[in-house]
């Protein structure tokens, strides 16, 4: 797919994603934190900054749009740049708040 079958939204939508504490690691200054999830083998990462960590369950995230039939999520830009997931529709709904 090419970047222009992306369909963007506008405004993207905030939601929060559920961590388990086997999913976060701090990292050694404790500015950021980085996050692993996986889904059916595929393995997702995302550094995002320790401060938008809420009650050290919750991630913020953006849903930014649709590529095909994955839905495009944004997290908090960290010192690493913006991670972004794409997940399908039932990844998603498994790991939303």
């Amino acid at each position: 797919m090419s970047i222009s079958d992306i369909e963007w939204w506008d405004p993207p939508r905030k939601i929060m994603i559920k961590l388990e504490p086997h999913q976060i690691k701090r990292m050694p200054l404790g500015h950021d934190t980085f996050i692993v999830m996986e889904f059916g083998g595929r393995q997702f990462d995302a550094l995002i900054p320790t401060s938008t960590i809420v009650d050290n369950k919750y991630a913020p995230a953006m849903l930014a749009g649709k590529n095909g039939d994955r839905i495009i999520i944004y997290f908090p830009i960290s010192n690493e740049g913006r991670p972004t997931w794409e997940l399908t529709d039932a990844e998603l709904e498994s790991i939303t708040a």
